[in-house]
Parts: C-alpha cells; sequence; structure tokens
C-alpha cells in the first residue's frame, strides 16, 4: 500500500485593513456597492467595524481550482 503525499499548505499573502471609525451598515452597503466589479477585494462588516481584504493572485488561483473540482 502507498501513502499519496500532499503538498504542505501555506498561507497566502494578502492585505487586510480595518477601518478605524465606526459605520453604519449603510455606507458599509455604499462601499461594497463602489467595489462591486473588483474580485481581489472583500469587505467584511461586524459591529460597526469594516474590514477591507485584498486577495492574492495565488488565492485566486486555488480558489478556480477548488471550484472546478467541486462543480
Amino acid at each position: 500500500m502507498t501513502l499519496a503525499t500532499h503538498p504542505k499548505l501555506t498561507a497566502l499573502s494578502e492585505q487586510r485593513l480595518i477601518l478605524p471609525l465606526s459605520r453604519t451598515w449603510e455606507q458599509f452597503k455604499a462601499l461594497d456597492s463602489l467595489l462591486e466589479y473588483t474580485r481581489s477585494v472583500r469587505l467584511s462588516y461586524l459591529d460597526g467595524y469594516v474590514e477591507i481584504r485584498t486577495l492574492s493572485p495565488e488565492h485566486e488561483i486555488i480558489k478556480y481550482l477548488m471550484a472546478g473540482m467541486l462543480g
């Protein structure tokens, strides 16, 4: 019996920025609509704070490959 070895997973580079001032949900949605077609930027909202994340090209490649494998 042969065991398959898998490459070790490593963290991908990305940038994160949390806006220092509390925002309303309406302000978050307005910012989200401005970035709607920017594939490399993701927004999160929690308790008035907005986190902006930029994704690395490696992340996009892995996401594309996984989507192809899953369906």
